[in-house]
């Protein structure tokens, strides 16, 4: 009787009386039981839509490689275009059709929440400015689509493989590089600030110093005293966490009625 109960907690059957009855009847007589199948664990099915599982890559990711806020914010963009794109859109969804509408949509139907171009210096805009993303924005955007669905590729979510050879053609121009010549920074250098806006002086300090240097805004702002490291300076960008070397010239500029050398 025991064996008969093992078999029915095995294939996790509540057996009624007749059922215990017979398999009993049958052990008296020597019959041996067939071994019952063994229960399959069913694997638990993830969730199949987008932006249920778009947060949980935001995360996960956001946390392991320490995203900045700009990286945030990317992808927050990239999450309401798809949300607006196809509401409750799947990964199925996504095949080489799909990605070819989303970037119809993008190129041709996305409304801007600020205007893309001015005219001139009017505040005036035409219905187009407020629509469409170039072409370069585009390709971005495709490129931090594919790193999600790479992720959610990992990690059981996506079996749609379509946005690995989703090849579209995005044509853009080379853009162009816009400085200022060593003439309009001495210009800039030489301007009478008002005194009652002194504070212009720090910020024309740093522009400057951004300028001669190379680095950006932000690598000047957490630049610290022992990131100069005899004739140049090392730091580690905030904006794509490389480690750079600044190397000085013999570019000298007066800031504040002061000489400094500074690093190009």
């Amino acid at each position: 009787m025991e064996t008969v109960f093992k078999y029915f907690e095995v294939t996790k059957t509540s057996p009624t009386a007749a059922q215990i009855n017979e398999r009993y009847l049958k052990r008296l007589k020597g019959e041996k039981p067939l071994n019952p199948e063994p229960v399959k664990k069913k694997k638990p099915v993830k969730s199949q839509s987008i932006l249920a599982v778009f947060q949980s890559f935001v995360s996960e990711c956001g946390e392991k490689n320490a995203w900045i806020d700009a990286t945030y914010e990317k992808m927050a963009a990239l999450r309401e275009d798809l949300s607006l794109f196809m509401k409750d859109a799947k990964f199925s969804d996504l095949d080489e059709s799909g990605l070819t509408t989303f970037v119809r949509y993008l190129r041709d139907e996305k409304v801007l929440k600020t205007p893309r171009k001015k005219k001139g210096e009017r505040e005036e805009y035409n219905e187009e400015d407020f629509i469409c993303l170039k072409n370069s924005t585009i390709r971005k955007k495709l490129d931090y689509l594919a790193w999600f669905l790479n992720w959610a590729t990992d990690h059981g979510y996506n079996t749609n493989m379509a946005y690995k050879t989703f090849r579209p053609t995005l044509k853009t121009t080379q853009k162009k590089v816009i400085y200022l010549s060593k003439a309009e920074l001495d210009q800039l250098r030489q301007l009478e600030i008002p005194s009652g806006s002194s504070h212009l002086e720090s910020v024309r300090d740093v522009f400057l110093f951004c300028c001669f240097s190379g680095l950006r805004h932000s690598d000047a702002y957490n630049l610290r005293r022992n990131d100069i490291k005899g004739d140049h300076i090392e730091v580690t960008t905030v904006k794509t966490g490389d480690s750079i070397v600044s190397i000085r010239t013999s570019t000298t500029v007066s800031l504040r009625k002061r000489d400094v050398t500074l690093p190009h």
